[in-house]
Formats: structure tokens, C-alpha cells, sequence
């Protein structure tokens, strides 16, 4: 489930793979860092960016590359389907050079050992067996190879505002039952009557609290997609036939459980200080040394994940 929602995600073309994001790609301290670490990288160089998505980091080392001509050799790994190329705008362009290859395992990463110089990779590994995701970073780097990664912070506004998100999708799900009281709306619009109105009703009142409710947050983004998804049904109510609305319900339906899937999966995922004490360790034992983490603050004091960084010895 997990994996067909980031497919159906990366497909819409966004660069940043997380929906509480409003920024259209990494920025601020975080590009900072990511630009630092490919600057630092020799020419000519192979990097292999793990957890791709949609390429905004591999975009980041592009970037980087080639302003200051260093002709990096950059290949971007998901377990998804991806396909940037075709599916981010202007991916031609943006993505000139850089192999992306979807449907791999970063537990069984299709490269050879030590074929790569450096290895990144942000909101990724803490989803995969860590141990065996570690072993396979080092297997293909090169002696002298260096890692960075981005995890989730279990004290961080990502984190902070996927709970949140969670809450709201129960409100819609189980507390106000939106998509159902649309389903029964629908049905019964076009006879009239006593009936319908009562449904309509109730449609309105679910959609007028979940409408206090984003106004109330500070992270409204699923309440929106939910209240333009029953608005956009309305409109064109005329134009659909009963079978097409009773399918956009169940998409609708559909992408929640998939999307509320995938805030669980995160929340679960974020790592705490003995988390990443015991990466640390997973990381020296994998053969890796000058072992570094901290939390990563965005905008001054906005922690948004751990920075990672280690060498293969």
C-alpha cells in the first residue's frame, strides 16, 4: 500500500516528497547542506541517491555539479515506480544525464561493490531494515566513500504536523463520516424530496466543521484536499453520471486510506535520540567511521529531521 501510494504520488510531478511541505523543493538549510556535501565531492565522481522519488535531491547534486563543473555521475534509486523524465515538468531538462531506475530495494541495491564515490538520501532509510540498508550503502561505496542522509526527527514539524494530519483524517473519517453522508447525498439528489434535503443537510453541516477545523490549523493540507475534492463533485454534479460520482467517491476514499496509510508509516518511522544512537551503531559495525548526527533546523529553531554523515574506513 505504501509503496502504490508514493507511485500515484511521484506521478503528480511534485518534487517534495512529503505533503506537509508547502515548498516546491528543499530549501534553506537544507539545500545548504546537501549543497555542501555534493560540493565537496571530487570530479567525476559517481553518487548514488537513495529514496529518490522524484529527484530533488539528485536535482540538488545536479545543480551543484554543474556550476562548479565537476561532471558528478548521478543515479537515483526508489522503490516506487518513478519515472522524473517523464512525469516532473520540464524533467527533461531539469534531470539531463541523471539515470533514475525505480522498483529497487535499497536492502538489495543492482550495484556493484564500491561503485559509487558518495551515497545521499533524506526521509528514506529509517522506513527500511537500517542494518541492511547500511550494509548495502557500504558494500557499493568505495573505500573512502562517504554517506549523508536526512531522517525524520521524531520532535519535528514534519512529524508534528503528520500527526496532525492523522487527526484530521479521523475527523473526516470516523467523527463527521463526510464521504459517506456525500455517497448518500448523491444517491438521492436527483429524486428530491424530504429525504435528499435532510442528506444535504447533513452534508453541509460535516463540511462546515471541517471547514472550522482547517481554519483552526495550522496544517490544513488534508482537510483542503478533502473539502476541494466534495466541492469540485458538487459543481460538476450535473455533467456526471450517478455510476462517475459514485467512482470519484470511492477514489476519493481510496486516496485517504492510502495517504493515511502513509502518515502512520512516518510517524512510526521517526527516530528518536536512542533511535539514532543505535543507527550510529549499526553504522560502525557496517564498517563506517567518522560517525556524525545532529538535529536539522530549518528557518532558525524549526527542527525538520537528523543529519547523518559517515565515511566508509
Amino acid at each position: 500500500m505504501l509503496q502504490e501510494h508514493w507511485a500515484a504520488y511521484y506521478r503528480g510531478g511534485a518534487l517534495v516528497s512529503c505533503p506537509t511541505n508547502p515548498e516546491p523543493g528543499y530549501e534553506g538549510r537544507v539545500r545548504q547542506v546537501w549543497e555542501a556535501f555534493f560540493g565537496s565531492l571530487p570530479a567525476g565522481a559517481a553518487v548514488l541517491d537513495i529514496g529518490t522519488g522524484n529527484g530533488p535531491v539528485a536535482l540538488i547534486a545536479k545543480t551543484v555539479a554543474d556550476a562548479n563543473s565537476l561532471d558528478l555521475r548521478i543515479t537515483g534509486v526508489d522503490l516506487a515506480d518513478i519515472n522524473p523524465h517523464r512525469d516532473v515538468p520540464d524533467g527533461p531538462s531539469l534531470f539531463a544525464g541523471v539515470a533514475f531506475h525505480g522498483g529497487v530495494s535499497t536492502e538489495a541495491l543492482p550495484f556493484s561493490n564500491a561503485d559509487f564515490v558518495a551515497v545521499s538520501g533524506q526521509y528514506i532509510v529509517e522506513y527500511t531494515n537500517r542494518e541492511a540498508t547500511l550494509a548495502e550503502i557500504a558494500r557499493v561505496l568505495a573505500p573512502g566513500g562517504t554517506v549523508q542522509l536526512i531522517l525524520h526527527h521524531a520532535d519535528s514539524i514534519v512529524v508534528q504536523n503528520a500527526v496532525e494530519s492523522l487527526r484530521h483524517a479521523a475527523l473526516v473519517d470516523r467523527d463527521e463520516q463526510v464521504l459517506n453522508r456525500a455517497a448518500r447525498y448523491f444517491e438521492l439528489a436527483a429524486g428530491g424530496g424530504p429525504a435528499s434535503e435532510t442528506a444535504r443537510q447533513a452534508l453541509i453541516g460535516s463540511g462546515k466543521r471541517l471547514e472550522a477545523a482547517a481554519e483552526q490549523s495550522s496544517n490544513p493540507i488534508l482537510l483542503d484536499f478533502v473539502l476541494r475534492s466534495l466541492t469540485a463533485l458538487l459543481e460538476h454534479r450535473s455533467r456526471l453520471t450517478p455510476g462517475d460520482i459514485a467512482t470519484q467517491i470511492e477514489r476519493l476514499r481510496h486516496e485517504m486510506d492510502l495517504w493515511q496509510r502513509r502518515l502512520e508509516d512516518l510517524a512510526a518511522a521517526a527516530m528518536t535520540a536512542e533511535d539514532m544512537q543505535a543507527f550510529a551503531d549499526a553504522a560502525e559495525a557496517a564498517g563506517f567511521g567518522g560517525i556524525d548526527y545532529q538535529g536539522l533546523h530549518q528557518a532558525g529553531d524549526m527542527l525538520v529531521g537528523w543529519l547523518f554523515s559517515a565515511s566508509k574506513a
